[in-house]
């Protein structure tokens, strides 16, 4: 969308300059990456969707914007505005750490220094700098800059060439601040190139690991029954460290891990996540046998398809002040839920489920609390993911004991809703699923049909247990 600025942007940059928001599409259609060639983060701000994004504050307090035409007022009537389209970050008497960074979809792996091409041009108080970040930190409260490089002062549009380290999982930041001027300060990009190679032995190394940790696991697992006994945490633990270690093999190469099979299974196990299949029309459920042990009320308790058009025994979780940093809440929807890019697609089961849409670093959660479990419990359930970096996890008591988390990297084939199951120990009195956005851009979690099952078999087959 196009608009005239406002008075205060026209005193700062004349009536001939208009703007526009950067649109995010590119890096929304892309699932924020990663990407395996440099080529992928080309941005000639001619219209074309771009692999980038405007980070959102705290980190973020200026936005960059689309712009055309050249600024005509006496401070700025003399800047060698680029001809088309080009990136502008502009402010008056801003504090020195107002920041308006751009960032780039993740890099999947770079076995070469990483050389960042642009041309730029900015007013003598802005610092222009390109740096890198983390994709995937751990913190996701903390993920600082890194090993940052300065553009020159330039007369002129400058093109110059800024050389970052090899990574893997990183993405690329341009950052413009000190815009302290009293009469204003601007900062200009436009044809910005990233190039790198990703065929070195550091890319390929990622094969090879996946592999030692494949034959490790499948070693671990033959000899548990001679020799040692895995827990199911432990299990869990292992399972869920080679299927992550593989879909990031796979996002990062674009190749697939052959999955080593023990006695006729995947290696996954029975809590293999699979894409969710649609149940016929008129479809009975049957449900299994019960055991000794086994409570009808907790069942019941924990059992929700949103049907009735609520939560059933679920509550908000931050209603119940139980986890720190929620923002946000689930509600129950039908139909398509928000946009057709970051949103979730209509229920595969029945017409309603739970949903929300999360902004940068939001969180939702809903929890049911029960009587404590009478003995070890699997609930399955299905769930949707709009966008890289929206995560779900399921836990037990707690946020400190998750036994399931999704992968964040989400691909575009990926938004499909998926079934998967969370194992609750004995005396589990609090179940939890919360939904985080990790990551710089906006989408969509939502979760459906929760059941406590039968605790072994594979996750498609098994039977509810009321």
């Amino acid at each position: 969308m196009l608009w005239f600025p406002s008075k205060a942007d026209i005193d700062l940059l004349g009536q001939k300059i208009k703007t526009s928001e950067f649109s995010a599409d590119g890096y929304n259609n892309e699932g924020g990456g990663p990407v395996n060639r440099g080529a992928a983060l080309s941005c000639y701000m001619d219209g074309r969707p771009c692999c980038w994004a405007n980070v959102p504050p705290p980190d973020d307090q200026l936005d960059w914007q689309i712009a055309t035409g050249k600024p005509d007022t006496a401070r700025f009537q003399n800047v060698p505005a680029p001809e088309g389209s080009y990136l502008i970050a502009y402010a008056r008497g801003a504090a020195p750490s107002d920041e308006a960074q751009f960032a780039s979809c993740a890099i999947a792996c770079a076995s070469s220094p990483i050389t960042v091409r642009a041309k730029h041009w900015q007013s003598e108080n802005v610092l222009l700098q390109v740096c890198q970040r983390e994709s995937f930190p751990n913190a996701v409260n903390f993920n600082p800059l890194l090993n940052c490089q300065e553009f020159p002062q330039v007369n002129g549009i400058g093109t110059t060439e800024l050389v970052l380290p090899k990574a893997s999982l990183i993405d690329i930041i341009f950052v413009a601040s000190n815009f302290v001027g009293e009469n204003g300060d601007m900062a200009i990009l436009d044809d910005i190139e990233v190039s790198y190679d990703s065929n070195g032995p550091e890319c390929a190394r990622e094969e090879e690991n996946g592999a030692e940790a494949a034959q490790r696991l499948t070693v671990e697992t033959n000899s548990a029954g001679k020799s040692a006994t895995l827990t199911d945490k432990e299990f869990s633990e292992a399972e869920k460290d080679l299927a992550g270690r593989k879909r990031t093999i796979e996002d990062r190469l674009n190749m697939k891990v052959e999955s080593t099979e023990v006695e006729g299974e995947e290696i996954h196990g029975d809590d293999h996540v699979v894409e969710s299949t649609r149940k016929a029309h008129g479809e009975q459920t049957v449900v299994a046998a019960e055991s000794e042990a086994f409570s009808k009320d907790i069942c019941e308790n924990t059992k929700c398809d949103f049907e009735d058009g609520t939560t059933c025994h679920y509550k908000d979780a931050h209603q119940t002040q139980s986890i720190r940093g929620l923002t946000t809440k689930f509600q129950v929807v039908s139909g398509q839920f928000m946009n057709r890019v970051t949103g979730v697609r209509e229920s595969i089961e029945g017409s309603y489920y739970a949903a929300t849409f999360l902004f940068p670093r939001e969180m939702a959660g809903l929890e049911v609390q029960n009587a404590p479990f009478t003995e070890n419990s699997r609930l399955r359930f299905h769930y949707y993911e709009g966008t890289h970096g929206v995560q779900l996890k399921g836990c037990c008591d707690s946020l400190d004991s998750c036994p399931f988390s999704s992968d964040k990297f989400v691909k575009v084939s990926d938004r499909v809703w998926k079934t998967a199951s969370l194992k609750c120990p004995k005396g589990t009195e609090k179940v939890i699923f919360v939904c985080e956005n990790t990551r710089t851009n906006q989408g969509a979690c939502a979760i459906d049909e929760i059941r406590m099952v039968e605790p072994s078999g594979k996750i498609a087959q098994v039977k509810p247990l009321c």
